[in-house]
């Protein structure tokens, strides 16, 4: 397993969560200058309701937060009512409905203390009362949406993907459903799809947040939008934004970084930061981990409600694996489609915390959403095998036989080396081992490979009787190696942090068991000592 940091690339995909829990400001479209948005205030829809309706609708928003039992059947009628109305109600005043329709039937995805397996049941059993829903209002943008929504989070993004296109013909001009779309076609890998959905609708051009969103998406698919240039001028002359336009400013601020201009990339993010969302500052965050950007509000603290992939970033900075772990198990738990945050958490929490059925559960949990994340599978392979699950580790063995062809062929073969160690067979293993290094060394990624001498030791360590003194001594030329190479590197320190400590763990056993001692493992002293001139390193 190789713990890739926190991933190669990032831009500023909109969030998709249930309406309900969607910041207001987030909802609340505004008019810029002479031009109205589609979707107009709650006061004319309110008026356009019978007195009895609309009497309800409002005594039920007055006494939302004081419902205890659950709203009456009278106001989930009322509610159900206004969101019904998609072409004449605000996406506020339908947001508040849909929170009341949500007190009435539990949101599923809450999921922080239950398995994969029960997740997925409370999902579909949400999935059924939306249809319901659907059924008897089916010109309802918003169950429509909540039921790709959902589809997608349980892995089945081919029935998601009527139900959000649906939602996007019936309310083309609605933020929150543009943003959606958004975040959908970014996680099924077809932003194209996106792109033509946000161009076609009257805020591409007058609103920030859909601008922030077909910003996302144009960058997914390597152009930027021609408004861009404008925008970055127009950031650059204001001393403060407003949240608002805090997403936009970090998604254009990345696409300058991308370009090498720094000094551009910095101001954009200075007033990202003014009044950032959690998306926004888990971008700069990200931003940071590579080195870039260190000043941007970096002595500043953020209170800002759900910044979990923020706080995992800035753990990762620290070089906490602890941290990374709670922050990224939180983060999926908010954010139940994101891979990455599966894969962050579910990796550390097998190298550094050796918490192995914590980290087979987060896998599953990311795996419900993704389900041909192949690297997500290797790190549950990886996982059941240390914890003593090999049955089940080698049944998912072949999941991953098609790394073999390509530039991750290591992970393939390193996998299968650590299922040879654990099933006693230390020939088998450290060929494996070798193959994953020369797989690394065949398309020149040199630091692969060092991770795949760093794990083999921990594997010789773990299952078999070595000789002290060759452990040790190959411990301390790796450490020499990674003292050099490692700057600005966390992930690599951390795992090689892991290794280290567990070595001395072994060793000390080892020495209160006086167990018999075998020969030197020349063909692991070779690869280290080889390792060191391709990383452009002297021992």
């Amino acid at each position: 397993m190789e713990p890739n940091g926190v991933g190669n690339n990032r831009s500023v995909v909109p969030r998709w969560r249930p309406l309900g829990e969607t910041p207001s400001y987030e909802l609340t479209v505004k008019p810029h200058g002479k031009r109205k948005p589609a979707v107009r205030a709650v006061t004319r829809f309110k008026d356009s309701l019978d007195e009895s309706t609309s009497k309800l609708f409002i005594a039920a928003s007055e006494l939302e937060s004081d419902l205890i039992d659950g709203p009456s059947s009278s106001t989930v009628k009322a509610a159900i009512y206004i969101i019904s109305r998609t072409s004449e109600a605000t996406a506020e005043l339908r947001g508040m409905a849909q929170r009341i329709v949500d007190r009435a039937t539990p949101v599923a995805d809450k999921f922080l203390d239950e398995g994969a397996s029960g997740i997925r049941d409370k999902i579909y059993l949400q999935i059924r009362n939306f249809k319901r829903k659907l059924a008897e209002y089916p010109r309802d943008a918003l169950t429509s949406l909540e039921l790709g929504r959902l589809y997608t989070v349980v892995g089945q993004p081919g029935r998601a993907k009527q139900f959000v296109e649906r939602a996007a013909i019936l309310c083309p001009n609605d933020r929150y459903v543009l943003r959606s779309c958004a975040s959908f076609f970014s996680h099924t890998d077809r932003p194209d799809i996106a792109y033509d959905i946000i161009k076609q609708s009257e805020l591409a051009s007058v609103d920030s947040w859909v601008q922030a969103a077909e910003l996302s998406v144009s960058v997914q698919l390597g152009k930027i939008p021609r408004w861009a240039e404008h925008e970055i001028k127009r950031f650059h002359k204001l001393v403060h934004t407003r949240v608002n336009a805090s997403e936009l400013a970090a998604g254009l601020g990345s696409v300058e970084l991308n370009n090498g201009s720094i000094r551009r990339a910095r101001r954009l993010f200075e007033r990202s930061m003014d009044a950032p969302t959690e998306n926004a500052l888990a971008q700069l965050r990200w931003t940071q981990t590579t080195g870039d950007l260190k000043n941007v509000a970096n002595n500043r603290e953020f209170n800002i409600p759900q910044s979990y992939e923020a706080q995992a970033y800035a753990f990762y900075a620290r070089e906490e694996p602890a941290g990374i772990v709670d922050a990224a198990s939180k983060w999926l738990e908010y954010d139940p489609m994101s891979g990455h945050a599966a894969m962050l958490g579910s990796a550390y929490a097998t190298i550094s915390l050796r918490q192995y059925d914590r980290a087979v559960d987060i896998a599953d949990r990311g795996l419900l959403s993704s389900p041909d994340n192949l690297m997500l599978i290797n790190n549950k392979i990886v996982a059941l095998a240390k914890g003593g699950h090999i049955d089940q580790a080698k049944a998912l063995l072949p999941s991953i036989s098609r790394f073999k062809s390509d530039e991750r062929a290591a992970f393939y073969y390193a996998a299968s080396g650590l299922i040879a160690f654990v099933e006693g067979d230390e020939i088998g293993g450290r060929e494996l081992y070798a193959l994953a290094m020369n797989a690394s060394r065949d398309c020149s990624n040199f630091e692969r490979s060092l991770y795949a001498i760093i794990f083999w030791l921990e594997q010789e360590v773990d299952y078999t009787n070595f000789d002290t003194s060759y452990v040790l001594s190959a411990r301390d030329k790796l450490a020499t190696i990674i003292d050099r190479h490692g700057v600005g590197r966390p992930a690599l320190k951390m795992a090689w942090r892991s290794v280290s400590a567990r070595i001395d763990q072994r060793i000390e056993v080892m020495r209160s068991d006086e167990p018999l001692l075998v020969h030197d493992n020349l063909q692991l002293t070779n690869a280290i000592e080889d390792i060191a001139p391709e990383l452009g390193l002297l021992l």
